[in-house]
């Protein structure tokens, strides 16, 4: 509490204005605490990317079961790189401001894109929350079964998972959801260039 505060509160004291005083303290401690928690699934999430970067073996699709979960999403309005970049400041922006946010920032492709050879066209950037929320775009990605590979170095494409994860779907006779996730495991936080990322693309298995 600012000391300025403290010596208004001295001079004018009451019961009723301690009371607000007070309520006022746990509404901020109350932010705090949640600013916190948020803080603390963001760096579990991370550590959990990390390690997984460490121990995956690179282009080898893989079928896993994915729990449900939810995602807010922020729309891509254009196509140029430098569009992106803003669309996804703007989604970090507005997670930060309902801290509600448990991952980084996905981007999602849709297959009938991909399909026509359109390996860059994104549609939307999303984060994984704890829950929805008023007023946000917000969707429930469904439980089920997914097909994902994990790859090195970013081209701004989905042209090499794309064909990685079709080939795997088709020997083994799997059809493909629309939403394409993409979400970097390793990124300028922890290595040096994108020569070095490594990127996680998943797709539903129907």
């Amino acid at each position: 509490m600012p000391l300025g505060e403290i010596k208004a509160y001295m001079q004018e004291r009451s019961p009723e204005l301690f009371l607000k005083m007070m309520d006022q303290q746990e509404h901020q401690i109350d932010q705090e605490i949640k600013r916190l928690r948020s803080m603390k699934q963001f760096i579990r999430h991370e550590k959990q990317n990390v390690q997984e970067a460490l121990d995956v073996r690179l282009d080898e699709p893989y079928l896993v079961r994915r729990e449900e979960c939810w995602l807010l999403l922020s729309d891509v309005k254009g196509r140029e790189e430098r569009k992106l970049a803003e669309e996804i400041a703007q989604h970090v922006r507005l997670r930060e401001q309902y801290r509600v946010t448990q991952s980084a920032v996905g981007t999602i492709c849709l297959g009938q894109d991909l399909d026509q050879g359109k390996y860059n066209r994104y549609v939307s950037v999303y984060s994984r929350i704890t829950r929805p929320v008023s007023g946000l775009k917000t969707v429930r990605q469904r439980a089920g079964r997914y097909v994902e590979v994990c790859y090195r170095g970013y081209e701004d494409s989905m042209e090499k998972p794309y064909h990685l994860i079709r080939e795997y779907a088709e020997r083994r006779g799997l059809r493909l959801g629309q939403e394409w996730y993409e979400d970097f495991l390793l990124d300028e936080l922890t290595v040096k260039g994108y020569g070095d990322y490594i990127v996680k693309v998943a797709v539903e298995a129907l």
